[in-house]
């Protein structure tokens, strides 16, 4: 093993975060990592369809089904959702976050 995260580095990491937010509104509970991914990897739309509530995805138009098939590559994920990158993407912004860092010889620019 090259690398082992520490128990702090576990606590705060945006995975635990993550699993706080399933057993608050979800009701799902996962004494470790193999049982979370075993969980993911069971119920795949109840996984995706919780990503897409846990990171607020804003649609213009709502998904009629997560998942059209299991059988790929001809399924189709959210189907009939229309999403706006850029929204996403800057929907964090602000002084201390900035979108773009621009730094040459002289000079370096947050926007």
């Amino acid at each position: 093993m090259l690398w082992k995260p520490s128990e702090s580095f576990l606590k705060n990491s945006n995975l635990k975060e993550y699993e706080n937010w399933l057993k608050a509104n979800k009701n799902l509970h996962f004494d470790n990592y193999d049982q979370l991914w075993n969980w993911s990897v069971e119920n795949v739309e109840a996984f995706w369809e919780s990503l897409w509530e846990y990171f607020e995805i804003i649609a213009h138009s709502p998904y009629k089904q997560v998942l059209s098939t299991h059988k790929m590559p001809e399924a189709v994920w959210f189907e009939g959702a229309s999403l706006n990158y850029a929204e996403h993407i800057f929907r964090q912004k602000n002084i201390e976050n900035p979108a773009l860092i621009f730094q040459n010889e002289s000079t370096r620019t947050s926007i």
